[in-house]
């Protein structure tokens, strides 16, 4: 079942009724100060056009995902194939991979009234999880919720630790990991978060992305 709260009181409502509510991180939960995900490489290709003079970061970081013989790489994976696709040294591999998560932590912020939902959640006594797909690990994506202070949670679950997304097995592994009566997954993808949790076995709630809310005023 999918729902569509017009408020923050509509949505409690809904979260009341059950026992194991997942939050989506990226877009829902926090967000970045850019129009886009990818934006992140070009600030960091910015970064470095006086120090590695001559490297195509952008289009190369798209493809040591692309081209990444891992299924769902984590950065490090992600990094070792950029790595092999470039040329650069180690050292510049490590200061790179150090400097796009600096980055992608200064952009990131949070959707202040989401992270209201999520406290009042945890007041109502319920199991809280995060689902994401990402190629930041759990610990990594733990650190970047701990500085936006956000720290009360059961687990987080990403699609790079398990080796597959959302719109593959993740949902299923979530609910294998964590069995419970009943599950309601809240998330901005249409897609991702409604369609593939529904076919899940997850009830859902649509909470529209910053981005979403604008084109729609516009």
């Amino acid at each position: 079942m999918k729902f569509e709260p017009k408020n923050k009181e509509e949505l409690m409502e809904i979260i009341s009724k059950y026992d194991v509510v997942s939050f989506d991180i990226f877009d829902t939960l926090i967000m970045r100060k850019t129009l886009t995900p990818e934006d992140v490489f070009f600030i960091v290709q910015n970064k470095i056009s006086n120090s590695i003079k001559g490297l195509d970061y952008v289009n190369n970081r798209r493809r040591a995902i692309l081209e990444n013989s891992i299924p769902n790489p984590n950065i490090y994976q992600i990094y070792d194939k950029f790595a092999d696709l470039t040329g650069i040294s180690a050292f510049q591999r490590q200061m790179l991979l150090e400097l796009e998560i600096e980055v992608e932590k200064n952009t990131l912020i949070c959707r202040d009234k989401m992270v209201e939902v999520l406290k009042e959640t945890l007041n109502m006594g319920k199991k809280v999880y995060f689902i994401t797909d990402m190629y930041l690990p759990t610990n990594i994506i733990a650190d970047i919720l701990a500085e936006l202070g956000i720290t009360d949670y059961n687990d987080i679950i990403v699609s790079c630790d398990y080796r597959t997304l959302k719109s593959e097995e993740l949902f299923k592994r979530f609910k294998e990991k964590y069995p419970a009566a009943s599950y309601l997954h809240i998330g901005d993808n249409l897609y991702s978060d409604i369609e593939c949790a529904e076919r899940n076995g997850l009830n859902c709630a649509v909470v529209e992305s910053a981005i979403c809310l604008l084109r729609r005023s516009e």
